[in-house]
């Protein structure tokens, strides 16, 4: 099973993901990346069949313009991370320009997808659709998606998700597997 052309079939007749791409690529140069729950979820929905769905779009951009332009009726807020959140009806946009990413500023490593990839707390999100290749990349992530486990990619960011959440880092585990109908692996 291809999983890259399925779920590019899959965006091609995604009214919201058009739009959300539209407006990442009006206000970005260089390469853009799909990450976050509108990758993982949909993928899950597609391979899995789980009944979700996402209107949150997550995307890595290698820089943004200086000047961010909106379509009438968006705003912009700022996410949690301090980096640009665009609002619409019924969609958002989460726009992370590469060298912004935490993990990447506090291991102080080159501002690559490999990079930002290794650094996911969890393996499932050790994902990212590349939007110029139309491919799927990160393999410990379509690994787990195979196999449908939920499990500790970097140990340390996950340690401090759990500890931003208030969560002990097994429960935070169990709680996502359980979410996506995957198999927890427990520390």
């Amino acid at each position: 099973m291809d999983i890259s052309k399925i779920f590019e079939k899959y965006i091609e007749q995604n009214k919201n993901y058009k739009t959300a791409y539209d407006i990442v690529q009006k206000n970005s140069i260089g390469k853009i990346w799909l990450i976050g729950g509108a990758l993982s979820r949909n993928m899950n929905q597609l391979i899995h069949k789980t009944p979700q769905d996402s209107f949150d779009f997550d995307f890595i951009v290698e820089e943004k313009n200086d000047k961010i332009n909106l379509p009438k009726g968006w705003t912009i807020k700022e996410n949690k991370f301090g980096n640009p959140k665009f609002i619409g009806e019924n969609i958002s946009i989460d726009f992370i320009p590469m060298k912004t990413f935490e993990s990447i500023i506090r291991n102080d490593l080159k501002p690559t997808i490999e990079n930002i990839l290794s650094k996911t707390p969890f393996t499932i999100q050790a994902l990212a659709y590349d939007t110029e290749t139309k491919k799927i990349i990160g393999e410990s992530g379509l690994r787990a998606f195979e196999k449908k486990i939920f499990e500790v990619n970097s140990l340390e960011d996950a340690k401090i998700l759990a500890d931003k959440k208030g969560i002990e880092l097994n429960d935070l585990i169990s709680k996502k597997a359980k979410s996506m109908g995957f198999k927890a692996v427990l520390i």
